[in-house]
């Protein structure tokens, strides 16, 4: 059962202060915790579209909705993901007994 490969992740909010010169600072808050199942894909061996080689892709899977941009912390290693491609069009059909979606994400290199 898909539910076996369920994990924590932290979404994180994104927090906009002043930085004291006129601009905006921008950090990532605490969020909710979700259960979501990571899938990775297999490693980019090139640069097409501009990514750099090796960068790690996945698909998120889990019984909520993301949206693109939403920032995600995998607590079992801290990794940090970045939906890249949001979960409104990957889910289950709407006859299903549960409600499953699934979202394209890359990893976030500080």
């Amino acid at each position: 059962m898909l539910s076996d490969y369920l994990e924590a992740f932290t979404l994180l909010e994104r927090l906009e202060e002043p930085d004291g010169l006129g601009g905006q600072r921008v950090r990532w808050g605490e969020g909710e915790t979700l259960s979501l199942a990571l899938a990775p894909l297999p490693p980019a061996r090139d640069t097409e579209g501009g990514r750099p080689a090796g960068l790690r892709l996945a698909h998120l899977l889990g019984p909520v909705l993301l949206e693109t941009g939403d920032r995600l912390r995998r607590e079992a290693d801290g990794t940090l993901w970045r939906v890249e491609a949001g979960s409104g069009a990957y889910r289950t059909p709407a006859t299903a007994w549960q409600t499953w979606w699934q979202a394209e994400a890359e990893e976030v290199r500080a």
